[in-house]
This record gives C-alpha cells, sequence and structure tokens, in this order.
C-alpha cells in the first residue's frame, strides 16, 4: 500500500495561513507566466507585448485602452477581476488569439513557469 499524508486544518489561523499560501503562489506562476508571455510575444509593433500582464488573486479589473502604433490603431480589451481563488494571466490587445494560435508564446510561457513550481514552493517552504 502507498504512503498517503492526512492534513487537518484545525483552526482558522492554520486554514488562513495555508489559504495565504496558496494565493502567494497563484499570483507567482501568473506574473511568471506574464513576464514569460511578454518577453515571448512575437513583436511587430510592441503592442501586443505590452498588453500582456497579470491580476493576482483579489486584483482589480484592467481597463480597455486603444493606442496609434505603427501607422494603424491598436485596440485592447477589458480584462475582468478574477474570483476569488483565481489570477488571471492574459493578453489583451484584440488580435493576440490569432497570434497565440500561430505562434503560440502564453502557453509556452506557462509551462517554463509551471517548471519552476519548486523554486515557488522552496520559497514558501512547502
Amino acid at each position: 500500500m502507498a504512503p498517503t499524508v492526512e492534513i487537518a486544518l484545525q483552526t482558522k489561523a492554520t486554514k488562513a495561513h495555508v489559504d495565504a499560501a496558496a494565493t502567494r503562489i497563484l499570483a507567482a506562476l501568473a506574473e511568471r507566466t506574464a513576464t514569460g508571455g511578454a518577453d515571448n510575444a512575437p513583436r511587430r509593433s510592441g503592442f501586443l507585448a505590452s498588453t500582456v500582464g497579470h491580476i493576482p488573486p483579489g486584483g482589480q479589473p484592467v481597463a480597455a485602452r486603444s493606442e496609434l502604433r505603427a501607422g494603424s490603431q491598436k485596440v485592447s480589451a477589458q480584462v475582468p477581476a478574477p474570483g476569488p481563488g483565481h489570477a488571471l494571466v492574459y493578453a489583451a490587445a484584440s488580435y493576440a488569439l490569432a497570434v497565440e494560435l500561430r505562434s503560440p508564446f502564453l502557453i509556452a510561457a506557462a509551462i517554463a513557469a509551471l517548471g519552476q513550481i519548486d523554486a515557488i514552493l522552496a520559497r514558501e517552504r512547502l
């Protein structure tokens, strides 16, 4: 029989500590994914990379924006706030999905961020 580990959260303080650690882990994964996505985003005008970001758990929504770049109007979408226990990584440029499907930059960044999970957990002493 395989060994098992059972964790019993006996106090509200323990649960709060575990919840806070989970929130920090999600935020770190989202931040690393967004950083990698922005670094890896294909660049023509730089607008796509400028719309890559993250919202940590409990974060605020991001407003839509529009700007003129390389002689054309570029538009980004509004990004809603994540729900409790969630973080968001986004590329808000209106054409981001088409670029991601052609040349994945966010998925590659998410895989790379997950490859750093041991370091993130070690920082949390987990």
